[in-house]
């Protein structure tokens, strides 16, 4: 009976005593993080990413994305790419799952981790440089960030020909048209092009540049 007693007594004093969990921890340093790694480096990578990508849903929780903190998240992002940079589950994370927010300040950070995470490795990386673009150009409407990021795509001649042609888009989206005829020129002067892709680019110019200075463009889509 005392132990009973004793229980509801306790109960009573701490039931309302909640424990205080942060939405997005803060990040630690290198150093640290190279401490507590203890050379395992692929397990502290999997460790954090499983915490990050579980943050604020733990203990019964709900959190809506406009509740994290989104430079801490870029800090986090950052410093597991030290202990992998190769995989892609991080930049998924980032893109898909808390690139999901309205907040254009928020979405800033997503598109300067995706632009770091491709940086000086556009040829193997490509694809999160494009997911880059889409949330410069559709998320923030930073044209002169979009294309920024979609010019050096231009370059990447074994990355698909749509991967090529986004410059071609983002200066249509900006209205230069000029620029975006040349983009198109050049993919097709300086790359061998199945009939599709010329036809494309021929649909594209006809359809969408044609206006250009007032004049009707002509382009001859049949293969070379």
């Amino acid at each position: 009976m005392t132990l009973t007693l004793l229980q509801v007594a306790f109960w009573c004093v701490t039931h309302d005593i909640r424990p205080t969990l942060e939405i997005t921890p803060d990040a630690v340093s290198d150093n640290e993080a190279d401490v507590v790694a203890m050379g395992d480096r692929k397990f502290y990578f999997r460790w954090h990413l499983f915490n990050l990508q579980n943050a604020g849903l733990t203990y019964g929780r709900a959190t809506e994305l406009r509740e994290y903190d989104y430079e801490k998240l870029y800090y986090w992002f950052r410093l597991l790419d030290r202990f992998d940079n190769e995989s892609n589950f991080l930049p998924s994370l980032a893109s898909y799952y808390f690139g999901r927010t309205g907040d254009e300040a928020k979405q800033r950070f997503i598109a300067r981790y995706l632009a770091e995470y491709t940086k000086y490795r556009l040829e193997s990386k490509w694809f999160w440089q494009v997911e880059a673009v889409h949330v410069a150009d559709h998320k923030l409407n930073d044209r002169n960030l979009s294309l920024a990021l979609a010019l050096p795509l231009l370059d990447l001649h074994e990355a698909p020909v749509i991967v090529r042609e986004l410059p071609a888009f983002v200066y249509e989206r900006r209205g230069e048209m000029d620029k975006a005829l040349a983009v198109m020129d050049e993919i097709r002067n300086d790359t061998v092009l199945p009939q599709g892709e010329l036809n494309f680019i021929g649909e594209f110019i006809e359809t969408r540049l044609k206006k250009r200075d007032g004049k009707t463009l002509f382009f001859d889509n049949r293969a070379k």
